[in-house]
This record gives structure tokens, sequence and C-alpha cells, in this order.
């Protein structure tokens, strides 16, 4: 029997980053299922995997940092430059409903026991419920938050970042400081994600943006960053800095 109909699904984990997007990258490239996506009249041409990346250790040290693995379309300063960018829109914001730190500072919603329209700043719903979870010391699921909603519905640019989670993973204990340093896990859901020039840039800003605006000012250092990617692709177009660093075809 074949695999018609059937998801390729995938599981890359590792705490060297050069390591783990060549092995993504490659899967996508050697492996994956080639797509026509977008709609009637902007179709695109990819191939793609549904992808699940773990990043610890010194990989996730180089994500916050804004390092770039080999074989990714952007530079660090790029990388680095949106990173600022997060933050500063997140603290300021602008208005403009499209970008992930507008919509997560300014989420709408209904109040469910009011049953009144309400806009929700996610980032501090954030905050306030890993307080809580660090203080009772219970590693809770509900710490999520929402990117996309309904106002998105009829949109062609719907958001490709979608969902993300922030649990409480225990601590660990500080010889510098000699105290007990919360660990949390940074989850997140992507609808589409580019592989040759988005996932990286959005790993490296995003959780940039919710280590200095969340865990920080909580005294919780990050411990891991997972990212779910619905559709992990890399775009036909685009696959050549992938194809000539790695040494493989699309």
């Amino acid at each position: 029997m074949g695999n018609k109909g059937i998801t390729k699904i995938r599981v890359f984990s590792g705490d060297n980053l050069n390591e783990v997007y060549k092995n993504v990258a490659t899967n996508i490239l050697e492996g994956g299922e080639n797509i026509i996506f977008g709609d009637i009249d902007n179709q695109k041409e990819a191939r793609e995997i549904f992808a699940i990346m773990q990043f610890h250790g010194q990989a996730l040290k180089d994500i916050l940092k804004g390092k770039v693995p080999r074989g990714f379309g952007y530079s660090k300063s790029q990388v680095k430059a949106l990173m600022k960018t997060f933050v500063e829109e997140a603290q300021n914001p602008t208005g403009f409903e499209y970008t992930y730190p507008e919509i997560l500072r300014s989420h709408p919603g209904c109040d469910t026991i009011m049953r009144k329209a309400h806009l929700y700043d996610q980032i501090e719903l954030a905050y306030q419920f890993l307080s809580i979870d660090i203080e009772d010391r219970i590693k809770s699921n509900r710490n999520v938050g929402w990117i996309g909603n309904p106002g998105f519905a009829f949109s062609k640019d719907k958001p490709c970042f979608n969902w993300f989670q922030l649990r409480y993973m225990g601590t660990r204990n500080s010889l510098v400081y000699w105290k007990e340093i919360p660990m949390v896990s940074l989850r997140l859901l992507f609808r589409s994600h580019d592989y040759g020039d988005g996932v990286m840039a959005n790993a490296s800003s995003i959780g940039y943006g919710f280590n200095e605006l969340v865990l920080k000012p909580l005294g919780a250092e990050m411990s891991e960053i997972i990212i779910i990617s619905a559709s992990a692709h890399v775009h036909k177009l685009g696959s050549q800095l992938i194809e000539e660093t790695f040494g493989i075809k699309y």
C-alpha cells in the first residue's frame, strides 16, 4: 500500500544549530512532497514535510543571540534587526495589525462572562500566568496564546504563526547566584513555514521577544524552543543556497 493522503511527519532535536538545520533542510529537499499552494491567482511550488524541531543547549543560546545556521537565507545582522524590531513593536504598538507583536499585544476576543468585545494583551497575560506557575511550581498547560482570529478568515495574508505555549519546567540550581532558576519551555505552532528564509528568523525574533518581555523579568530561563510547522517547506525558486551549501538537489 502507498502513502497517499498521509502526512510526512519528521522530528529533529539537538544542541547544534547547524546540524539540526542541515538535517531538516536535507530531509525536506530529499524526502519531502512536491506541492502547489497559495491560491489560483498566486500559485507557489515547494517541497514540504510536517516538521517538529527542538532546540536546546548551545543551539538555543545561538538562536537567542541571532546566530544563523549554514545554508539559511538571512544573515545574522538581518536576524538581529528583526529581534530588535519585535521587542520595539511589542513595547510601542503602532496599530498595524499584521505583525506578531502587534497581534500579541492587542488580540481581539470576547469576555466569556460579560459577553463584550475586548482586546487582550497576551504578552502581559503570559507574564501573569507564568508568574503563578513559577510561584506554585505547577507545570500548567494553560499558558497559551493565539495569533490567528476570525478577522483573518478571508485574508490571503493570514499570519503563519498561530499559537504559543509557555510551560514551567521546574528549576535548576545556579552556582553563581546560589538560588534556583525557573526553567521555561517555549512552544510555537506555524500553519505554514518557509524553511529557506523564514524559520530561523522566526525562532530568534519570537524567542528573543518572549525571553526579554516575559522570562527575564521573572528571573526565569528558557530551556528549549520547540517549533511545530504544519507545512515546513522550501520553495522551488528559493532552494539554491540550501542545495549549494549541503550538496543536494531539489
